[in-house]
C-alpha cells in the first residue's frame, strides 16, 4: 500500500479533503466507483455549540421532515437557545415544541451539565478526538454515534468515523453486494485511517446519490 497522507488536523475546506480522496481511491475500488459515480463529494460543516447538540438529539429516531418541523418549534420556543434558558423550560412547555419526555429528560440533563461547567463546549475544538468524545457521550442523550456526527460535522475532524451508522453499512452494501455490522465495517475502515471521516463523506455521498436516483426514476 502506498504511503498514506497525512491529514490536516482540521478539515475546513473541501479542498482538505482532496489527498484523502486521491488516497482512498488509488487504495480501494469501492471509493473510486463511488467518486467516478458521483463525481465528487462536499465537506458541509455546521456550527458547532448547544445548538447543533440539540439539533442532533432532536434528529434522533424521527424521520427528517419530522425532525425538521420539530426543531423549527424548539427554536421558536427556546430564546435564547442556551442551557439555561432550556433549564427554564418546564416539561409540558417543552412538549408542546414537539419533544418526547425521554428527549426532554436528555435536553435538561445536557443543560444543567453544561450550565454548571462539568462539561464545556468552548474548547472542544482545541481537544483530540479520544477527549471529544469522552466529553460529549457523558452528557445525557449524547451517545457514539452523535459524538462521531458532532466530530464530523461540526469539528471537521479527518477520522472520526460512526461504525454503527446503518447508512454508511447500506452504502457499503450497494458499491460491494455485502452489508457489513457495525463490528464488520470498524474492521474495515481500519484500512482507511487516517481518513476515515473522508471515507464517510464518500459513502454517505454515494447512498444519497443512489437514493436520488430511485426517487427520481
Amino acid at each position: 500500500m502506498a504511503q498514506v497522507p497525512e491529514p490536516p488536523k482540521r478539515l475546513r475546506i473541501e479542498q482538505d479533503m482532496d489527498e484523502g480522496l486521491h488516497w482512498l481511491s488509488r487504495q480501494h475500488g469501492m471509493f473510486d466507483k463511488a467518486l467516478q459515480e458521483t463525481g465528487g463529494v462536499q465537506l458541509r460543516l455546521r456550527p458547532g455549540g448547544f445548538s447543533a447538540l440539540i439539533s442532533m438529539i432532536v434528529h434522533q429516531q424521527v424521520s427528517l421532515a419530522a425532525a425538521a418541523s420539530i426543531l423549527k418549534r424548539v427554536k421558536a420556543g427556546v430564546r435564547p437557545m442556551t442551557p439555561d434558558r432550556v433549564l427554564e423550560l418546564s416539561v409540558d412547555e417543552l412538549r408542546a415544541c414537539g419533544l418526547s419526555r425521554p428527549k426532554i429528560k436528555s435536553l435538561h440533563g445536557m443543560s444543567d451539565m453544561l450550565a454548571t461547567g462539568q462539561v464545556k463546549l468552548n474548547g472542544l475544538h482545541h481537544k483530540d478526538d479520544d477527549t471529544v468524545r469522552a466529553a460529549l457521550v457523558s452528557l445525557p442523550g449524547i451517545g457514539p454515534w452523535t459524538a462521531e456526527v458532532y466530530l464530523l460535522s461540526c469539528l471537521g475532524r479527518p477520522d472520526a468515523f460512526p461504525d454503527n451508522d446503518v447508512g454508511l453499512q447500506e452504502s457499503v452494501r450497494l458499491l460491494t453486494g455485502d452489508r457489513p455490522s457495525t463490528k464488520e465495517l470498524a474492521a474495515m475502515a481500519e484500512d482507511w485511517r487516517p481518513w476515515r471521516g473522508v471515507a464517510a463523506r464518500v459513502l454517505w455521498t454515494y447512498i444519497n446519490h443512489v437514493r436520488s436516483k430511485d426517487y427520481q426514476s
